[in-house]
């Protein structure tokens, strides 16, 4: 866990469905995407009881306010594990866009160490070049209008 002034990042856990929820429903509805409610719940449950995935949430003022999800690959050739991030969100309510902006490099520059301790030293992700540019020292490759960051931690 990781304390900067008001903002705790920390990992997702159970007790956090009811406040995960209403962030993951607003990503789906900024993004478009339709889900069932037994899909979301099974998705909870994978990033808070499994190996293969996991999310670190962010909380501001006592709120969890962001989230960064991943999934684990483990790799046969490579022998080592990578961390993919999958969403990265922060709500717009209550924060400015340059505390939205700290708040998500925060989110990845913590990605990158709790990977480190879980023995993943390779994080991966894609995002819009707008989201974070080029933050935390990760390399970037442009092969789409998105993206492609490699770091390993």
């Amino acid at each position: 866990m990781t304390k900067t002034e008001n903002v705790t990042i920390r990992p997702l856990t159970p007790k956090d469905f009811e406040a995960w929820l209403p962030i993951w429903n607003n990503y789906l509805w900024v993004n478009r995407v339709k889900m069932r409610w037994i899909d979301k719940v099974a998705l909870f449950k994978s990033l808070t009881a499994t190996a293969q995935a996991g999310a670190l949430a962010a909380e501001y003022d006592g709120r969890l306010v962001g989230l960064v999800q991943y999934g684990v690959r483990r790799s046969a050739f490579a022998f080592e594990t990578a961390f993919c991030v999958q969403d990265l969100y922060i709500i717009p309510d209550h924060l400015h866009e340059a505390d939205r902006t700290v708040l998500r490099a925060t989110l990845i520059a913590q990605l990158y160490d709790y990977s480190w301790a879980q023995h993943a030293p390779i994080v991966l992700w894609k995002a819009a070049e707008s989201l974070l540019g080029a933050e935390g020292g990760a390399k970037a490759e442009a092969i789409s209008p998105f993206m492609t960051y490699k770091k390993a931690a």
